[in-house]
């Protein structure tokens, strides 16, 4: 009777001579084969399982399977090569780059610094806002500082194109428009003298509909400003800006005369110019209101300056007339031209006070 060994969970009968052997080593052979083939199977089912398992739920994510010494090696490939399907799917979705690593831990690293990056883009443009809200409001109380204002004066630009782009500041006390201009030397003879009754004629032709005696005895309340807050739209980076213009025969403690100049919208030349000399609020009899101004406006001049640089543009005094606020686009800065015979009455264009007026005046 052969012997009976015991080795690794396996029966095997040993005879003593070479056949039995040779059978006895050919069935534990087919035993371990078949055992092999099961655990492979068994395997290739469970990282079937795995690869699958989707990736935005992140408590079902595993670490990468370690091959075991009864799973064969190409089990393992054909796991990766779903993984890898799984992670151009999400490289196309996030556009990350080709040589991204093909672990699930490393695409979960990978949508983790996504949303940071995305966190830090929200957080510079936050940061670019509040920069942006800060140079504003240091930039309005410098202007507010200049003009001798406070800095609620100066408002936002309005939302809608109908409101109006200008407001009237520092207001007088109301007079009789026949009055109006008894204290104003600063404004010629005719001028004053014939104010009434030039602001009624002006008063038909732009408002047709308000209703005016034939006898000129009604009465027509003014109420004078002395400045004036006209917004506006950069043509250099398309912001809104703001002019805070004086028109003012006694400003600030020296008691100066200032009477800001301004860019007018004409037809006839869209670079057309004038000098506030009077703003003033005006009250109809039927009890409407609305906003003037008194202004002399500037014609091309002949004269030329012995250095005659390129675009230069000067202009000189010329008739006075009532302009409406509304056809004001932004303030303008006039250069005595030192030199002529009229200097105080020819000015230069200087159109490089900023970079908005180097393009208006088509430099």
């Amino acid at each position: 009777m052969p012997a009976i060994r015991r080795r690794d969970s396996e029966t095997t009968h040993v005879s003593d001579s070479e056949p039995e052997r040779e059978a006895a080593r050919s069935r534990a052979h087919k035993t371990r084969t078949s055992r092999s083939r099961t655990s492979t199977s068994s395997a290739r089912r469970q990282a079937h399982r795995q690869a699958r398992t989707p990736l935005s739920d992140s408590s079902n994510i595993q670490e990468c399977h370690e091959p075991t010494a009864i799973e064969p090696y190409f089990g393992l490939e054909a796991r990766l090569l779903n993984i890898e399907s799984e992670i151009a799917h999400l490289r196309v979705a996030l556009k990350i780059p080709t040589n991204t690593p093909t672990s699930r831990r490393a695409q979960l690293f990978l949508q983790m610094t996504d949303l940071d990056a995305i966190r830090e883009a929200m957080a510079l443009i936050r940061m670019t806002v509040n920069q942006y809200d800060t140079e504003i409001s240091e930039r309005i109380a410098e202007l507010a500082e200049h003009a001798d204002v406070s800095p609620n004066d100066i408002q936002e630009v309005p939302d809608t194109a109908d409101e109006d782009h200008w407001r009237l500041g520092s207001p007088q006390n109301l007079v009789n428009s026949r009055f109006a201009m008894q204290d104003a030397v600063w404004i010629n003879d005719s001028t004053r003298r014939n104010f009434h009754s030039d602001l009624r004629t002006f008063i038909r032709n732009a408002f047709p509909d308000e209703p005016l005696r034939e006898d000129g005895e009604e009465t027509i309340m003014i109420r004078p400003f002395r400045c004036i807050y006209l917004h506006y739209t950069s043509l250099e980076d398309w912001t809104d800006q703001c002019d805070v213009l004086r028109c003012n025969p006694s400003f600030q403690i020296n008691h100066e005369e200032r009477f800001d100049c301004v860019a007018v919208n004409m037809d006839d030349d869209p670079l057309t110019f004038g000098r506030m000399l009077f703003l003033f609020q005006c009250r109809f009899p039927s009890g409407r209101t609305e906003d003037m101004a008194l202004v002399r406006l500037f014609k091309k001049s002949s004269w030329r300056p012995k250095t005659l640089w390129k675009n230069c543009r000067i202009f000189e005094d010329s008739r006075t007339i009532f302009i409406l606020p509304r056809y004001f686009v932004r303030g303008a800065h006039m250069v005595n031209c030192f030199g002529c015979t009229k200097e105080d009455r020819t000015f230069y264009l200087d159109d490089v006070a900023d970079f908005d007026w180097l393009l208006r005046a088509g430099n």
